[in-house]
């Protein structure tokens, strides 16, 4: 059957609301870590579980624990684009421009997967929209990198800054001339300036 800690994870992983809260009141860490070195309250943000998120909150789990990416709680919501999660983390004060083991915030995991909702709450809750991670890439870069213009546009008209370069000195309108794509390149650089 495992240790109480083995069992909290089974329940989070089921969904099983109530289980989770047994486990807890008869001694499972609300902040233990899995074989992943994944917080629990990772496991239930990953999955969707708002219910047990809210929950782990309420018993005091650790909003900024990270795992062995340096991820946390926070950046695994928004990469997959769990709003109500995000909404509910950053109720109980996550650090909103926390940065993994690659220096990717939420916001640049937002972007580069287009979560846009969650791009767009992100910002609206203080996001530094021009902040670098390790490869000087903001999440404008991000988004272009995976040629969405849309998304691109949204974080332009948030105040997204179109020349700042990368650690290479590219901006994101030259790294996709780099990249050889000039047709692009020339969509980017029209859309940005209408």
């Amino acid at each position: 059957m495992g240790s109480l800690n083995e069992q909290l994870f089974a329940a989070i992983e089921s969904g099983k609301v109530e289980e989770v809260a047994t486990l807890l009141k008869n001694g499972a860490s609300v902040n233990a870590k899995d074989s992943q070195g994944r917080p629990a309250l990772m496991v239930a943000a990953q999955n969707g579980y708002t219910g047990i998120v809210k929950l782990l909150l309420r018993k005091g789990a650790k909003v900024d624990t990270k795992d062995a990416q340096g991820r946390t709680a926070l950046i695994k919501a928004a990469s997959l684009g769990k709003i109500h999660i995000v909404k509910a983390l950053l109720a109980k004060k996550a650090k909103i421009d926390v940065k993994d083991g690659s220096g990717w915030t939420p916001l640049m995991w937002a972007s580069e997967l287009g979560k846009w909702d969650v791009a767009k709450l992100l910002i609206s809750k203080g996001a530094d929209i021009n902040a670098k991670d390790k490869q000087g890439w903001t999440p404008l870069v991000h988004a272009f990198a995976e040629f969405r213009l849309d998304g691109a546009k949204l974080l332009v008209s948030k105040g997204a800054k179109a020349s700042v370069a990368d650690k290479y000195t590219y901006s994101p309108l030259n790294l996709m001339m780099k990249l050889g794509d000039k047709k692009t390149a020339r969509l980017i650089d029209a859309n940005l300036t209408e």
